[in-house]
């Protein structure tokens, strides 16, 4: 598992403030050794940016969707209704 990313890409509603995971979760999957990468979740989002890099997450500036986490590999990790 070491290595193996997990992305969080942004939710694509409007006003969205649910996120598919809490900076807690990301927290055990940095302890299980997997790399988190997540866009920026902005000011909509319950949870901070600074909440998820503060248990060792990376934010990744998307450019185009072969660059979001979640692309190439990564286990992506999204909301669903």
């Amino acid at each position: 598992m070491a290595g193996t990313r997990i992305g969080l890409p942004a939710e694509t509603r409007d006003n969205e403030m649910r996120v598919a995971a809490t900076p807690e979760t990301f927290k055990k999957y940095v302890r299980q050794g997997f790399r988190v990468q997540m866009e920026t979740l902005g000011r909509v989002a319950v949870f901070l940016d600074d909440a998820y890099l503060a248990v060792g997450a990376e934010i990744i500036k998307a450019v185009g969707p072969h660059r979001r986490p979640g692309a190439h590999g990564a286990i992506p990790l999204r909301r669903r209704d």
